[in-house]
């Protein structure tokens, strides 16, 4: 069956290849829509796309991308070729660039996105400079989509013991 909508939504850090991101683009020709949620692997999913359009596009229907959480976090440098067993940091300049240059790419052959959404989650211990950076780099996108923008949604943390009282009675809250 032709797949048109791809959604992925992680809990846990998204750690997959840039390898499987590229057979999954290359699979999809008729794909239209791509939402992604849950930490990290912006990197990798950006690098399937444009190693997947090598050569010819792929996906060349794709019309929307949204990206929720997407943002640099820590992790650990495992299961690389090269581990060095220290803490990383995936970064939106580099997905963001990667993408860039492919939705350019796509452009050029008449195949320009029409929107092109990224959700962060923001604490409220973060500096506003952290949430410009986001605009600058979607700036650079914008020549490239018809829609662009970032959305900020608030993070909010709840203590243990009212997240643990949720759970047991079945409630969720966002």
């Amino acid at each position: 069956m032709p797949v048109s909508y791809f959604s992925l939504a992680a809990g846990i850090p998204l750690d997959v290849p840039f390898t499987v991101w590229e057979e999954v683009f290359s699979s999809m020709p008729l794909l239209e829509r791509l939402d992604l949620t849950g930490d990290e692997g912006g990197t990798a999913m950006c690098q399937g796309i444009q190693r997947a359009s090598a050569g010819r596009l792929c996906c060349p229907r794709l019309a929307v991308i949204h990206i929720q959480n997407a943002s640099p976090r820590r992790r650990r440098d495992s299961g690389s070729e090269h581990d060095t067993g220290r803490a990383v940091v995936e970064d939106s300049a580099l997905w963001l660039g990667v993408l860039r240059d492919t939705l350019r790419e796509r452009a050029q052959a008449g195949m320009k996105l029409q929107e092109f959404v990224l959700v962060v989650f923001r604490s409220s211990q973060a500096g506003s400079h952290a949430h410009g950076r986001y605009d600058a780099h979607l700036a650079q996108l914008r020549p490239f989509v018809e829609r662009a923008r970032v959305e900020y949604e608030d993070l909010v943390l709840e203590d243990s013991a009212s997240e643990s009282e949720s759970s047991a009675s079945g409630e969720h809250s966002d």
